[in-house]
């Protein structure tokens, strides 16, 4: 029994405290970064000198996954720049449709600071199940991630400017759910 009260108090401790640094890593400010930019179709395009987020075009997807948007952030600055994700190449990205914020991830276990060195891009992609609800509209999205120097409170989202799903991702992502 007492193994049981351990483990749970152990995990939901874990939760707690990866919610809580979460929080104080990714607070947000005023603008360091710009957003400015356009996507288009899938073609990929250099919106700000210093630091952008662009999609990249799309991944198919096999049978076990949805075919994915794969997106490219630059580093055109002369610092390292950090971000909160899984993986050095699986971000928490904000998706928006909208004004609606879509949530990608559930939780914020194993969630820890990653960076992309000055000069440098990091590719991630989002598989299609978070888009297919509003595939049929003719939605748009943007999809951003947070990033900073290291300094408390210099956070910054980049975003991409709108852009809607590409035709031939669309007629994909309808075939893997039939």
């Amino acid at each position: 029994m007492f193994r049981l009260i351990a483990f749970t108090a152990t995990f939901f401790l874990g939760l707690w405290s990866g919610t809580i640094l979460h929080k104080l890593e990714v607070a947000s400010a005023s603008s360091y970064f710009s957003s400015s930019g356009s996507v288009a179709d899938a073609e990929p395009t250099v919106h700000d000198e210093n630091t952008d987020i662009t999609l990249a075009g799309w991944d198919h997807g096999d049978n076990n996954h949805y075919p994915s948007l794969r997106f490219v952030v630059h580093n055109g600055t002369s610092e390292r720049l950090y971000f909160s994700g899984y993986s050095s190449d699986d971000p928490w990205p904000l998706i928006k449709v909208g004004d609606k914020k879509l949530w990608y991830y559930w939780c914020g276990t194993g969630v820890g600071r990653h960076f992309i060195e000055s000069g440098h891009s990091m590719t991630f992609n989002i598989q299609g199940h978070v888009f297919r609800e509003h595939r049929e509209s003719k939605a748009r999205f943007t999809v951003g991630i947070e990033l900073s120097t290291g300094e408390k409170g210099d956070d910054k989202l980049i975003e991409t400017i709108a852009f809607a799903l590409p035709a031939e991702f669309i007629k994909e992502l309808t075939l893997k759910e039939h």
